[in-house]
């Protein structure tokens, strides 16, 4: 069986077809950490764990490998993420580099290599025409790699370079029997809030909303990736109770700052120490309805509507039920579950479903140490199933955008009774569901109160008839400890304590934000990738602590090609704060300003501001670089590149972003004197597959 390899500097994809015919892909996260050898237990029980975690182990150090050590870097800011290519190549400064990727590449193989001696192509760049690297020894190296490949029952694979941007004309332009020029960038991301959950953003798809600078929901219309080499910068944070929390970025990076009382786009290369940062607190929403619940009556034939008031005691049994509730189809009924001791909890479900619905509910022993409380009703149990249920996962029935403050506090009261716990020195709530993570966090933030998160990883937990459990997803915690937060959880929520505080207070609310301090401030070198996010309107996206604007970079792999066949490839190895330095230096305004501005132009209109025009003629000029090379490229080809009918243009990745990007280029096209006709310029329809699907498209046309 052929198979097609991709082999990004931030993604390694392995393309094979099922026995559909249908694609199927295998992905791998191209990093590592390195852990001290000496850190034994923590070494063997990654290795032992239910789902291990790749380890490689030397005198004086082990590494963690793959996706999964990208979250263990996300998890443990001590711990750096490295990463064995730079500039679509692999990185000579990482002594490990050769070993990791090699690792990782067989691991993909196993079980996707199904004959002895199965054909393979793998991707690889062309060298930059404005920039030294070196794409022959990067293909000398996965060469080896490759062909050293042996699974365990011994089968190897005859492996073939194909260069990236002939990949995807093979994954792209079929019909015009893969005659055409392929244009690509590469990829990777951070963890941010959306609708569904806080996700990793190389999660994130189109479709997705994210909270912006502006507190409210905003779709998601396109995903940029981007390849990134330039300067870092990490920034700590001052959070709860003395906790530090790290984050990374590329210099082009613009966060949300509060300075000199005003908040802006600030790019890292300008941050400060004791600047303010935050996340928005959700607002500019409409009030929610009231509910109506259709009810048969005791006649058959009869239904009854209740109109239920969304009011505080409907939000607070939200919260109880959220936390601890669950329905029951079976026996048609919403349920909530507390431990005998609870009785207080129990008597307060108890009423709020009275009053809020009107009906009666019982207490059943469930277990020796378990009370349920069941309120049956079939309208009720399928009202709740169909709003308090996504995917099987438990969300707001409810947007909280437009409640009272009151109501908010209603409803975190009930989460933070069934799933919380209020101590003397921390208010707190657990959970693996991130959506109700956000929740919790936002309706803290909504009633004025500040609260840090933070997540670990899943742990052992108890036994169930004598087996051993262990978790399986990761835990969050959002909490609050200082004095003013104690202050109003006494006079809004009810449930704060009113002994021992903190005395000094890390993060706070104002200005619709959750806000925050730079306590510290680190440069460096980094070579490795950058996401963006191109959103409705507001053009930025927020995580926790942090709001956060576009960021940019690139290496651009083109290939023509007739009938599959290479006439000529190049690379150019580029980055977007090029354009917002130029456009910088044209106008006299800051990079920062040009970074903000050109999220809103678009490049398929005249423009109608000095910025405006900067912004376009720096597009202009990125793109007819690239045209000039194309021309130069078919030029020297000559009679090569001869072609009766018009030619069509893959693009991939964040070349093609902005709005109108596509009309521009085929303007510069057309003013630009070429040896052959442009047809369409087409976009693939998943960049992230698109090269390992073209690599096993060429592996089979090898076979035929």
């Amino acid at each position: 069986m052929p198979a097609g390899f991709d082999c990004g500097t931030y993604n390694l994809v392995c393309c094979t077809r099922d026995e559909k015919n249908n694609f199927v892909y295998d992905r791998e996260v191209n990093a590592f950490i390195e852990i001290p050898i000496e850190d034994r237990m923590v070494i063997q029980m990654m290795k032992t764990c239910d789902d291990p975690v790749p380890i490689i182990e030397r005198k004086t150090k082990a590494y963690a490998l793959g996706e999964k050590a990208v979250r263990m870097a996300y998890t443990l800011s001590q711990l750096e993420l490295k990463r064995p290519m730079k500039d679509g190549c692999v990185n000579p400064k990482e002594k490990e580099a050769f070993e990791v990727m090699s690792i990782m590449v067989h691991s993909l193989l196993e079980g996707n290599v199904k004959k002895d001696k199965d054909v393979l192509y793998y991707s690889v760049p062309a060298n930059a025409i404005n920039e030294e690297t070196d794409a022959e020894f990067h293909t000398k190296i996965l060469e080896s790699i490759f062909n050293a490949y042996e699974s365990d029952d011994g089968k190897k694979v005859k492996a073939f370079p194909i260069n990236e941007g002939l990949a995807l004309v093979y994954a792209e332009l079929k019909s015009t029997n893969y005659t055409g020029i392929g244009v690509s960038c590469l990829c990777p991301g951070t963890k941010i809030y959306t609708k569904n959950g806080i996700k990793n953003i190389e999660n994130v798809v189109i479709g997705d909303e994210v909270i912006t600078h502006k507190g409210r929901w905003k779709k998601v219309y396109n995903i940029i990736n981007k390849d990134f080499k330039g300067k870092s910068t990490t920034v700590q944070l001052s959070g709860y109770s003395g906790d530090i929390e790290n984050y990374k970025f590329v210099d082009n990076h613009e966060l949300y700052v509060k300075r000199d009382d005003k908040w802006s786009w600030i790019g890292c290369d300008e941050l400060k120490v004791e600047d303010i940062v935050g996340e928005p607190i959700l607002s500019n929403g409409c009030r929610p309805k009231d509910i109506t619940i259709q009810e048969r009556t005791t006649c058959s034939k009869t239904y009854k509507n209740s109109n239920i008031t969304i009011d505080e005691n409907f939000c607070e049994l939200i919260g109880y039920f959220l936390g601890d509730g669950s329905i029951n189809l079976a026996e048609k009924c919403i349920q909530f579950d507390f431990a005998n001791k609870e009785t207080d909890n129990i008597d307060k479900v108890q009423s709020l479903i009275k009053k809020v619905f009107d009906k009666p509910s019982s207490q059943t022993i469930k277990s020796e140490n378990c009370t349920r409380i069941k309120c049956y009703s079939k309208a009720l149990t399928q009202w709740f199933k169909e709003n308090c249920y996504e995917n099987k996962i438990k969300k707001s029935p409810i947007n909280i955008e437009g409640l009272k403050q009151q109501e908010c506090a209603a409803m975190l009261r009930g989460l933070i009774m069934s799933d919380g716990r209020v101590a003397k020195d921390a208010v707190c709530f657990y959970n693996t569901n991130t959506n109700l993570i956000i929740l919790t966090k936002q309706l803290f933030s909504k009633i004025g109160i500040a609260a840090s998160m933070s997540y670990r990883n899943p742990r052992k937990g108890g036994k169930i008839n004598g087996r051993q459990i262990y978790g399986k997803l990761v835990e969050w915690t959002v909490t609050t400890g200082a004095k003013d937060s104690f202050k109003k959880l006494n006079e809004i929520l009810g449930c704060g304590n009113k002994g021992y505080v903190i005395e000094r207070q890390r993060m706070w609310t104002e200005e619709d934000f959750c806000c925050s301090k730079i306590r510290n401030i680190q440069i460096d070198e980094y070579n490795g990738v950058v996401y963006d996010l191109q959103v409705e309107d507001d053009h930025s996206f927020s995580g926790p602590y942090l709001t956060i604007s576009n960021c940019g970079a690139g290496m651009i792999n083109v290939c023509f090609a007739m009938f599959g066949v290479p006439v000529f490839t190049f690379a150019i190895v580029n980055s977007g704060d090029w354009i917002d330095k130029m456009a910088a230096k044209a106008t006299g305004e800051s990079t920062t300003f040009i970074n903000q501005e050109k999220t809103k132009v678009n490049l398929s209109i005249g423009p109608t501001s000095l910025v405006e025009r900067a912004i376009q003629t720096q597009y202009k000029i990125m793109i007819e670089k690239t045209v000039a090379g194309i021309k130069k490229g078919l030029s020297e080809a000559g009679k090569k590149a001869r072609s009766d009918k018009p030619v069509d243009i893959v693009i991939a990745g964040g070349t093609s972003s902005p709005v109108g990007f596509d009309v521009l280029f085929r303007d510069v096209i057309k003013q630009t004197e070429l040896p052959i006709a442009i047809g369409n310029i087409v976009k693939p329809d998943d960049p992230l597959f698109s090269v390992a699907k073209g690599c096993l498209i060429a592996a089979e046309n090898s076979l035929q």
